[in-house]
């Protein structure tokens, strides 16, 4: 690329908007955005973050409603709805394509209990939707426009029933303050035209690879958009996904990182109040800065100008937070610390008898999790799902102990979060052949078999994801249900024949194509040991 070519994009945007001008609310609406199940804004996760931060939530069980506000192809909603058949679940986008590929999945998994709505946020100010229980909105609200948030807020603050959780993902400050100028520099220099968003995505990644080859005192000085930049630049040539969320992400001209006290004024407007906090370990300092940091941090007693302080300590870039509409009986802090100890499941991941490990913390320090409380809680919650309360039949530990118990345990990601009398057996031996219960996860695999991925693994046991499978083990597993056991390697080796992708194996990067079936082999054992017994014994996996 040379110089010229930098800026002749410019140039041809004279069929385009005027002036070569980015016009007022553009969006890519015109290209996929691929999602996950994203598991932060799972029911469950939802009511315990809530509930730890003494907030009486909305029970995850029954006939509760759901809404998913730009829902994209509506990965997880259709999740959700797929473990829970006795609720209703909705999902909003404004992309047609999305709409369309949300429906046909919903269709294919057989889901009755969900439906989707095309329509803009502005649109759905006068919509007939009922209250919601819980609302998601996960990879949008930092891309709205400034004209389209008035509408959000109205939209939030009247179909988010009183004692409702609301649960929202966006960019923030500072850690995103040097991102922000490079991206608003791509959109300059590779504006708007006729072509499509793909197209502008593409030129918008030669560009940046040409300025991150060429050099940029810019980026030397700035490591948060270097490593942004990077994260473009190293992969976008293998994996064309790469470019459509580069278009989403960086070339929306409504992009705009927040304070987390910025987001509480905005959420105020819709009658939302701050409710913590994910992940889960956000909401103990003691487990996200330093010591010292973390006495800082109680001596405010503000909690969105507390939050705001730990953001600069840790210069964070992004936040999924919580909200609550006051009401109901949302402020009963004794039933919020009963929900914790009495209708949530702990339960070990590792084999029976299987050493907790400390948690790793900032400073670098490490917490033993042992001790006469986590002791009982780990003995109890060893080879079966149980509630903290069950672990203390006795009363020997109050409700505060043990939660702050269950919390770090669940920090460390040892323990699946989960719903009592959905798990308990021991981790069962892996079977000759395997299928799949939840026609769901069907297409999760379908969908991960066509872009060449990993995929999620949902139960209703915990709610959501039960484990996120990676591109090999996805394949081994893919292997295992077509195969059996005996021809899962195989299967795999064939599956990898023509592939490009190249990953990092034993530290080394590795083509797929050349994995020898030894590897692939070790691969597969180590998912006969640990991680297919556990989906078996939540429930996404069954002897076929």
């Amino acid at each position: 690329m040379t110089d010229t070519d930098l800026v002749q994009p410019a140039a041809e945007a004279a069929s385009g908007p005027e002036d070569g001008q980015l016009p007022a609310g553009y969006y890519a609406d015109d290209v996929p955005f691929r999602s996950g199940v994203v598991q932060q804004q799972a029911p469950l996760t939802m009511a315990v973050v809530a509930a730890l931060n003494g907030v009486n939530p909305p029970r995850p069980t029954g006939a509760f409603r759901y809404c998913d506000l730009g829902c994209g192809n509506g990965t997880t909603v259709n999740a959700f709805a797929a473990l829970y058949p006795e609720a209703e679940f909705v999902g909003i986008d404004f992309n047609p394509g999305h709409i369309e590929q949300a429906r046909a999945d919903a269709e294919a998994a057989g889901l009755t209990n969900v439906r989707f709505i095309q329509g803009s946020f502005a649109d759905l100010d006068d919509a007939d939707l009922p209250p919601f229980d819980f609302i998601g909105m996960n990879g949008i609200y930092s891309w709205l426009d400034r004209d389209i948030l008035p509408a959000v807020h109205r939209l939030v603050g009247r179909i988010l029933r009183p004692g409702g959780l609301f649960y929202v993902e966006y960019m923030t400050m500072p850690g995103m303050i040097a991102v922000v100028p490079m991206w608003q520099l791509i959109q300059a220099v590779v504006p708007v035209d006729a072509r499509g968003s793909h197209e502008r995505a593409t030129r918008g990644l030669r560009v940046l690879e040409e300025l991150s080859k060429s050099g940029m005192a810019y980026l030397d000085r700035h490591p948060t958009a270097k490593g942004a930049t990077n994260g473009y630049v190293t992969t976008w040539h293998n994996n064309l996904t790469k470019i459509d969320h580069f278009a989403h992400n960086a070339m929306a001209s409504g992009f705009r990182p927040r304070y987390v006290t910025e987001m509480c004024d905005e959420m105020a407007e819709a009658g939302l109040s701050f409710a913590g906090r994910t992940p889960m370990a956000f909401n103990d300092p003691d487990l996200t800065v330093t010591l010292q940091q973390a006495r800082l941090l109680r001596g405010v007693e503000d909690r969105p100008t507390r939050e705001l302080l730990s953001d600069f300590m840790r210069n964070e870039r992004n936040r999924r937070d919580l909200f609550v509409k006051p009401g109901g009986n949302s402020a009963d802090s004794a039933a919020a610390r009963s929900f914790l100890t009495g209708e949530v499941g702990q339960m070990a991941r590792a084999p029976s008898g299987t050493p907790v490990q400390p948690l790793q913390l900032p400073g670098p320090r490490k917490l033993p999790l042992s001790g006469a409380g986590y002791d009982r809680v780990i003995a109890a919650a060893d080879g079966r799902a149980t509630t903290l309360a069950a672990a203390n039949r006795d009363g020997e530990l109050s409700d505060d102990v043990l939660i702050a118990v269950g919390h770090r345990l669940q920090a460390g990601g040892q323990y699946f979060l989960c719903e009592p009398g959905y798990a308990g057996a021991p981790l069962p031996e892996a079977p000759a052949r395997l299928q799949l219960t939840n026609p769901m996860n069907q297409v999760l695999l379908g969908r991960a078999r066509a872009d060449g991925a990993g995929m999620p693994v949902i139960a209703r046991a915990v709610g959501g994801t039960a484990m996120t499978l990676d591109l090999i083990e996805t394949a081994l597993l893919d292997g295992w249900l077509q195969a059996g056991y005996d021809g899962a390697v195989a299967y795999a080796q064939a599956h990898f024949a023509d592939s490009q992708v190249k990953l990092k194996v034993n530290g080394e990067p590795r083509s797929l194509a050349a994995l020898t079936a030894d590897e692939l082999g070790q691969r597969l054992s180590a998912m006969a040991r640990v991680r297919v017994p556990n989906l078996l014994r939540l429930g996404a996996l069954a002897p076929a």
